[in-house]
């Protein structure tokens, strides 16, 4: 029994302590599910969060804190409440009843009469300001707005104006205005972007008003133009006047009784004087650099508003002896319309009424005419849209932004964020004022003695400079005399007009230069150089050249052995074998289809141009076979197919590029804006032409790629988006992989003899690439011209060159590569680095070990130089 009850209380215990033990893991389990749950919550309400403030526009100054909260740093709510607490400067207002009830009538009068009349301006209350700890007696009256501003009956636009000589903070004279008569934020935004470009401008910012001891909400205040402004240290000793009927100055009488600016103001009106009567220019007398900075600054904004004459006024400055641009009223973005943009060097669209006044405008035309204002104004575009700078300047003044977020937006929620839309115009304006292409158009008319006889014609609607002609950046022909294409808006219907080229000493010219012959030209202002390829015949004698003859007819009916199912749309080459002797040309809004085990003989220079996407349906059985017999194809084409095509089970054999003149295609197998899935493809043996395959502005996969015997580059890729996989390049003669303005990834694939190299990323290309094999190559791995190439797990074996970084386009900038477990064998340099570029090897930084590598590479002392 005593045993017995051992065994029971043991066992009690044991229970007991199992339970307990159950419990605490119960406990335990609770916690961390709980745990589980709340950082699922947070992750949740980041990644809402993140899209809710990308749609705003706040990303950019919103990501630190985006990242700290994804690291579960929380640091930042520290600097959170303590920026809750920050608030605006306040602005108080003493105002008698009588007079507030003045105001109110007037207020009242104003929305009546839907204008704010000259008799109501005149009307003035005293009052009492207190501003910064200092107090302030002032006039009051309601400020020159349009009707529209007075509609809310808590906030109307006042006018202030500092007593007995005194100021207020260094102003005269100023506005306090509701946040929407300035844009809500717009105003404040393009007055600190003003600033950091150095233009001048009515200086303001938000405050926070009370009247008679009431808040009112926020105001914007505004500093008004006047005198006294030039006694600030933002102005200088300067002059400041409206251009009205006349030049208009304020107060002109006492600045000329002034001993420190009546030289000033004489001179200035002299200046005036001589402009008006043609004896003084405009760059004589406008700061045109200046100029040209503002016009852009109010095209990226999309607001001509500011440069209208009654907005713009403008400083004399002694210093340089210029008249410098002052600038105010920006208001909203919500007028901002991209279908009716116009670049102020463009022709007014009639939706753009504001651009129309300024164009009819003769003081304004007096300005944006001048060739130096619009290198100015090209100059300062060319800043404005470069990638980063709206968001660096949106970072920079980050902490503002979200405090007037806070307090202006939350009570307008339907306002336009100049946060969310400036992004967008400055896409727009580097769209409009620097497409990719068809800037100009050029004809070569014939070889003279000694010199080239090209015309040109200007299709962009800005001026354009042309600096010379050019032959593989190797010969350069400059013109007998500089020459500026004025605009298509000033040309009209202009037609091309000849320029002579000086052909260099020692250069003999040939006619078989014609097809690589390019001009090189920019927007005035700019300094990296543009091309555009010389068509090689005249301009009459365009049309017997079809003008594009890219562009042709179909003609698939004319072809026995093409089949087509009207009521599919579909058009199929059959099993067979089958020989094209001419061009067979695809129209669009079809399918194309080639049969397995289909068998096509391109002889007699023939190629294929098609318009719809095709779909090569081999299959490992019954393959496709595309060849030519006599080594005269000059291509297959797919242009703008709308529909991903499909290349499977296929061979292309001894294929080369289009060698009619006017083809712009280097590739002897061309997707033109055309997406494509290769599988088990071959490209073999082809004779002429940069490219084997070449895939333009489309996505793409390729899977079981095989590459052999390639004259050049065996597959070039631009602005592109795709997948290399399994794949293989064997004797190439120039690049195996080469691709421009493209993200891609490559891995598993092997390379063998390569001419020049065997990856090459450039032209702000993004490629990672993962088990790689490149034998006996020039060079291997490349990224240049602002280019980031990741590479892992590969190997290089005997070749010149492992890896090299350099810039070959200085308008693109330094290029990276991050490479980790590259293995590099027998290279005579395993890295080379030049000066500038980012490199990473196995997660340490290598430095730079070489100034120039242009110098050295593309046939110099290492690769070689293109060649078809």
């Amino acid at each position: 029994m005593k045993i017995g009850r051992n065994e029971s209380d043991s066992s009690s215990t044991s229970f007991f302590r199992n339970v307990f033990r159950s419990r605490k893991l119960l406990l335990k389990a609770i916690l961390s599910l709980a745990g589980i749950a709340v950082l699922a919550v947070l992750f949740l309400a980041v990644a809402g969060y993140g899209a809710y403030v990308g749609k705003l526009g706040q990303y950019t100054y919103s990501k630190p804190v985006m990242l700290q909260i994804s690291d579960l740093d929380f640091s930042f709510l520290a600097d959170y409440a303590r920026g809750e607490q920050a608030e605006f400067e306040t602005v108080g207002l003493e105002i008698k009843p009588k007079h507030l009830d003045q105001l109110q009538s007037l207020r009242d009068q104003v929305l009546q009469e839907g204008v704010i009349s000259e008799a109501i301006l005149k009307e003035e209350v005293p009052a009492r300001l207190y501003y910064k700890g200092q107090a302030h007696d002032v006039k009051l009256e309601l400020a020159n707005m349009l009707a529209i501003h007075f509609n809310d009956p808590a906030q109307w636009p006042l006018q202030v104006e500092a007593k007995n000589n005194t100021s207020v903070a260094d102003m005269k004279r100023f506005d306090l205005l509701p946040p929407s008569s300035g844009g809500y934020m717009t105003d404040w935004l393009a007055d600190e972007l003003l600033k950091e470009r150095g233009i001048k401008s009515m200086g303001g910012d938000f405050v926070k008003v009370s009247i008679n001891s009431k808040p009112v909400g926020v105001y914007y205040l505004q500093e008004r133009f006047h005198k006294d402004l030039m006694e600030s240290q933002r102005f200088g000793q300067g002059i400041l006047f409206k251009i009205e009927e006349d030049m208009v100055v304020d107060k002109e009488d006492e600045l000329m009784n002034n001993t420190a600016t009546k030289g000033h103001l004489l001179i200035l009106k002299r200046m005036w004087t001589d402009l008006q009567a043609g004896k003084l220019k405009p760059p004589q007398f406008f700061d045109l650099e200046k100029m040209g900075q503002l016009f852009a600054i109010a095209d990226l904004m999309n607001h001509k508003h500011p440069l209208l004459r009654d907005n713009l006024s403008f400083y004399f400055n002694p210093e340089s002896g210029r008249v410098e641009p002052v600038c105010r009223e920006f208001t909203g973005m919500n007028n901002s319309d991209y279908g009716a943009f116009t670049s102020i060097l463009g022709k007014p669209e009639p939706e753009s009424q504001w651009h129309s006044t300024l164009a009819q405008d003769d003081a304004i035309r007096m300005i944006y005419d001048e060739l130096d204002f619009k290198r100015a104004y090209l100059r300062e575009a060319e800043i404005l849209t470069r990638e980063g700078f709206v968001d660096d300047l949106l970072l920079r003044n980050g902490e503002k932004v979200n405090v007037l977020l806070n307090n202006v937006y939350s009570k307008w929620p339907a306002a336009d964020l100049p946060t969310a839309t400036l992004p967008g115009n400055q896409r727009y304006l580097r769209f409009v004022l620097f497409p990719d292409e068809g800037e100009i158009t050029a004809y070569f008319n014939q070889a003279g003695e000694g010199h080239l006889d090209v015309s040109l014609l200007n299709q962009q609607d800005v001026p354009l400079e042309v600096a010379y002609l050019g032959w593989r950046d190797t010969f350069l022909f400059l013109p007998e005399q500089p020459i500026l294409l004025g605009s298509r808006a000033e040309a009209g219907n202009e037609q091309p007009r000849a320029f002579d080229f000086q052909i260099p000493s020692g250069v003999i010219w040939s006619d078989t230069l014609l097809p690589e012959l390019k001009v090189y030209f920019n927007m005035p202002g700019l300094v990296e150089k543009r091309t555009a390829l010389v068509f090689p015949w005249p301009y009459e004698g365009r049309r017997a050249h079809n003008g594009n003859p890219i562009v042709r007819e179909a003609n698939h009916t004319s072809f026995d052995f093409v089949e087509e199912v009207p009521e599919t749309n579909v058009i199929t080459i059959p099993k067979g074998n089958w020989t094209l002797s001419r061009d067979l040309v695809i129209p669009a809004g079809r399918r194309f289809e080639i049969a397995a085990g289909a068998r096509i003989d391109m002889v007699n220079h023939a190629k294929v141009i098609c318009y719809s996407p095709v779909f090569f349906m081999g299959t490992e059985q019954d393959s496709i076979l595309v060849h030519s017999s006599d080594q005269t194809a000059e291509g297959v084409v797919i242009i703008s197919a709308g529909e991903r095509s499909s290349v499977e089970h296929t061979t292309f054999d001894h294929i080369s590029c289009p060698s009619e003149d006017g083809w712009g295609l280097s590739g002897a197998v061309v997707f033109y804006e055309s997406p494509v899935d290769f599988n088990t493809v071959a490209f073999i043996g082809n004779q002429i032409g940069d490219d084997f395959l070449n895939v333009i502005r489309a996505n793409f996969t390729m899977e079981k790629g095989f590459f052999k015997d390639i004259n050049s580059d065996a597959f070039d890729c631009d602005f592109c988006t795709g997948v290399i996989n399994n794949s293989a390049f064997i004797n190439v003669g120039n690049d195996g992989v080469d691709v421009s303005g493209t993200k891609i990834d490559i891995n598993h694939v092997t390379m063998n003899g390569i001419g020049d190299k065997g990856l090459s990323a450039g032209e702000g290309s993004d490629m990672t690439a993962r088990w790689i094999e490149v034998t006996n190559a020039e060079i291997a791995i490349t990224s240049k011209d602002r280019s980031r190439l990741v590479i892992s797990d590969s190997k290089v074996t005997n070749s010149r060159i492992g890896i090299t970084i350099f810039m070959k386009k200085t308008e693109y900038g330094p290029a990276f590569i991050e490479a980790s477990g590259v293995d590099i064998q027998g290279a005579e340099l395993p890295y080379l680095i030049e000066a500038n570029s980012g490199f990473t090897l196995d997660g340490a930084n290598f430095p730079p070990n070489h100034i120039d590598v242009k110098k050295i590479l593309y046939g110099a002392e290492f690769g070689k130089a293109s060649k078809r």
